[in-house]
């Protein structure tokens, strides 16, 4: 058995585990998602991965991406780990243990902590083996989008845009002190997650009313059979308040009614800015953990205060 790190033609390898293993049917991993992820134009560094083989077989795999986040407005090294995958016949006999060992050796060279959304299998493996914490529990909101009617708002206010520029990034430049704990959606990060990315598409708008910005937004909208699905994927804002965050929803429920979206499913914190009468309308159908692992050879002691931190799906490179 040899555990090593990438190399040229694992992604073949890959491609084949994941199908063996994944569950849901929506998002599949193909080879443009792996050339995105792993090798593409991440401004945070290259993605770091052990891959487990038995006879030339991959039977296991681990990985990560660099993130960085901003505390307190200061560069933290993150990553979001990624893909713990162990073949059927070798699950529950510990081989994921080794994997992750020389994973995370690579990882606390640099790394100050490590964050992953693990569904329930590899929740516990998470935690017993790498020492991972609890961080939040993420509500999954859901909602028929007949349930909403058009709001009457000014829609050419709304722009969709086919880059994050630098308008975008003097935006993000003032937003971003209103953080305590963000990840830095500069526009090098934004441009390679919602735009360089080749199996899917994202809608990403800009929201300016009488020339001053409000917002970026960040949409997905794809069919599961004959479903047609809207994730919201990222909202940056400069003014934090509830007024802003409510028409801010208004016009993200018009795009869906517009894009002829059936149901919408998310999470983000601005739900809990919601007026009651949009609040209503949204049913918590899905619960998952968010969990991270510090460094044991750094002196890093936060814990990350969700109420300050914006996590959103765009902070996760799996599934969305």
């Amino acid at each position: 058995m040899e555990i090593r790190p990438y190399e040229d033609g694992d992604e073949l390898n890959f491609i084949d585990l994941d199908l063996s293993l994944e569950e849901h049917p929506w998002n599949r991993r193909d080879l443009n998602n792996w050339h995105w992820k792993y090798k593409g134009n991440n401004p945070f560094g290259s993605s770091e991965s052990m891959y487990c083989y038995l006879k030339n077989e991959l039977i296991g795999h681990f990985a990560f991406i660099p993130l960085n986040y901003l505390s307190n407005g200061k560069i933290v090294q993150s990553a979001n780990s990624i893909a713990m995958m162990v073949r059927d016949d070798f699950q529950n006999k510990g081989l994921i243990k080794y994997i992750g060992d020389k994973l995370f050796k690579v990882a606390d060279r640099d790394i100050d902590f490590i964050y992953g959304i693990p569904n329930q299998r590899s929740y516990d493996l998470h935690k017993v083996f790498f020492k991972y914490e609890d961080w939040m529990i993420l509500n999954f909101y859901f909602a028929k989008i007949d349930e909403f009617e058009k709001f009457n708002l000014t829609m050419s206010d709304i722009n969709e845009i086919d880059n994050f520029d630098y308008d975008y990034e003097n935006f993000w430049n003032r937003a971003k002190l209103k953080y305590d704990f963000i990840l830095d959606r500069n526009k090098e990060y934004m441009n390679w997650r919602y735009l360089d990315r080749k199996d899917t598409k994202y809608l990403n708008y800009k929201l300016a009313i009488q020339n001053k910005i409000y917002a970026y937004i960040s949409l997905k909208i794809y069919k599961e059979e004959k479903i047609k699905k809207g994730h919201i994927m990222d909202i940056i804002t400069i003014d934090n308040n509830d007024d802003l965050n409510n028409l801010i929803f208004r016009y993200i429920i018009n795009i869906f009614i517009e894009k002829k979206v059936d149901v919408i499913f998310f999470y983000s914190e601005i739900v809990e800015n919601l007026e009651d009468q949009l609040k209503q309308k949204l049913k918590v159908t899905y619960k998952r953990n968010l969990i991270f692992r510090k460094n044991p050879n750094k002196n890093f002691n936060l814990v990350p205060n969700n109420k300050l931190s914006n996590f959103s799906m765009g902070d996760s490179l799996e599934i969305f």
